[in-house]
């Protein structure tokens, strides 16, 4: 076997059984507790198994894609990432975040303006 194919399987199977192995310590994890809150001592394996599978998908995808192509877009990516790090700064603006991802508030462009929305993100809704 060529050395090459053996570091290419190599980087294919452990990431895999990596996977597979923290999925089985999440079932050995969370089974019982699963078993009581959910009536599904397996709810947590199914949830995980469904992620590791699509990350797996993602994985071989991303393989086939030429590293010259990750190198032009390194620099836009990382200041990508480093803007929206910045914007999460902004007083307000990652509790709105958490609010709207959560589905715990319907926010929509007329309510950014008011004062009221602005309190309620920065102190948290207020229960009577």
């Amino acid at each position: 076997m060529n050395n090459k194919n053996l570091t290419q399987n190599l980087m294919i199977f452990i990431p895999i059984i990596m996977v597979g192995l923290g999925i089985i310590m999440i079932y050995s994890a969370s089974s019982i507790f699963a078993a009581e809150r959910f009536n599904d001592n397996a709810y947590f394996f199914k949830k995980q198994a469904i992620f590791g599978v699509f990350g797996i998908i993602c994985m071989l995808l991303v393989m086939k894609i030429p590293y010259s192509f990750f190198n032009k877009i390194a620099y836009p990516l990382w200041f990508a990432c480093l803007s929206l790090l910045i914007v999460l700064l902004i007083p307000g603006l990652a509790r709105l975040a958490e609010l709207v991802l959560d589905g715990h508030a319907d926010v929509v462009e007329e309510d950014l303006g008011e004062p009221r929305l602005a309190v309620e993100l920065i102190d948290g809704p207020h229960r009577d």
